[in-house]
């Protein structure tokens, strides 16, 4: 009878509780290993669609090399100039050069890395506008500043052993800075990594020596024309330099090429599940086998009394 196949069958598994958890144990991870990955994979693309969309759809990327090949980067470069270039082009709204350097930060007795980002403080509206800069507490950096910092949330509390805040000063190569203002994070500029220190562009280039920009965000008059500067910008760039020295990106093309590496990162992730799934298969059937091998005399009992082979199987 139905119901006493399943008694049985029940009782069967608790006299091999162990064997029984650690069937069921490689059944549960091989599939959580699976569904993991995918819910991952879906994760990061939803995270870099929401970070891209912090900057609105009306903004062009230009990076030095080319995205496909990385090694591109390291012998590429945007020169200040290029900012006058690309603000000449029709249908540009204005353009945000990142100055970009790390160091050591200093208070007191206590030191560690900073990453440090220069911007024009005239155009900072652009990215507070956006929401991509928010003021927790503070203020902005104006023309005049020359010392003056700002810090994300993350370096208040964890640059150094005590809170830093408001009006106080660091040290960066030797020269005092104050803090005017402290940024809520957020996960696009977090991206550029911890301790994130801003500053006018023109300290930047002094105190590091940093002349160029590392990067330029291009604001678009409106979100249709923004394909069509684009292509202006690489075509100017190009013929200003006689090579293709730098990859212009809009957050279309952008997210495709990102999701790409990731799509390609998400197979490999899904093929080694896979081989656990395999190798978590191989073991559970050599469990069973070994299984049916311990109960011969009990098959041979239930045949003996009339049980079929579907109701052994069963």
């Amino acid at each position: 009878m139905p119901l006493e196949t399943i008694q049985y069958a029940v009782h069967a598994l608790q006299n091999q509780k162990l064997r029984s958890y650690l069937n069921l144990l490689s059944i549960i991870i091989g599939m959580a290993a699976i569904v993991a990955l995918i819910l991952l994979g879906n994760g990061l693309n939803a995270s870099i669609s929401a970070e891209l969309d912090l900057l609105g759809s009306e903004v062009v990327f230009v990076e030095p090399g080319s995205i496909s090949n990385p090694a591109s980067i390291v012998f590429s470069r945007i020169d200040e100039g290029d900012i006058k270039t690309v603000e000449g082009i029709a249908g540009v709204e204005a353009v945000i050069g990142f100055y970009e350097a790390s160091g050591t930060i200093t208070k007191g007795q206590e030191s560690g890395g900073g990453f440090f980002i220069g911007i024009d403080p005239r155009k900072q509206s652009y990215l507070a506008e956006t929401g991509y800069l928010q003021i927790v507490d503070g203020r902005f950096l104006v023309a005049a500043d020359s010392t003056a910092i700002m810090v994300d949330e993350d370096f208040v509390t964890n640059a150094f052993g005590k809170e830093v805040g408001l009006r106080q000063n660091v040290e960066i190569k030797d020269k005092k800075f104050t803090i005017v203002g402290i940024l809520k994070k957020n996960s696009l500029s977090s991206s550029f990594g911890t301790n994130l220190i801003w500053m006018p562009k023109d300290t930047v280039k002094n105190t590091f020596n940093e002349p160029d920009p590392t990067e330029l965000i291009v604001k678009v008059i409106s979100a249709d024309r923004v394909s069509e500067v684009a292509e202006k910008i690489e075509a100017r760039l190009e013929r200003k330099h006689d090579e293709k020295r730098v990859s212009v990106l809009t957050p279309d093309n952008l997210a495709e090429q990102i999701q790409g590496i990731l799509g390609s990162m998400q197979i490999v992730l899904l093929a080694i599940a896979s081989i656990s799934l395999i190798v978590g298969a191989i073991g559970i059937t050599n469990t069973m086998i070994v299984n049916v091998l311990n109960r011969t005399r009990e098959i041979g009992l239930m045949k003996a009394v009339g049980a079929t082979d579907g109701q052994v199987l069963v």
